[in-house]
């Protein structure tokens, strides 16, 4: 009786890693960059309201929506830009 590929416990076979000396490094993800400005912008923005501080909460979320897509379209760009220059 064979078993399908999902079950199957032995090792699998997987390529070594290319010899252009990037073993060990990797880069931090843009979006994992961006979600937590965002969270750090939610937290300041919370404080400062308990603080008592008067918060106009549709511009902040425009200011953030803005901040986040220029990260997002920098962080695509440079990636981009890397990716090229390793091939």
């Amino acid at each position: 009786m064979t078993t399908p590929e999902s079950f199957n416990t032995e090792p699998q076979h997987t390529p070594s890693a290319p010899s252009g000396g990037l073993e060990g490094k990797r880069s931090v993800r843009v979006g994992t960059m961006v979600w937590g400005a965002i969270l750090v912008a939610i937290a300041v923005i919370t404080v400062a309201v308990a603080a008592g501080t008067a918060v106009d909460l549709e511009l902040a979320f425009i200011i953030g929506l803005v901040g986040a897509g220029i990260t997002l379209i920098a962080g695509s760009i440079a990636a981009g830009r890397r990716r090229v220059q390793r091939q």
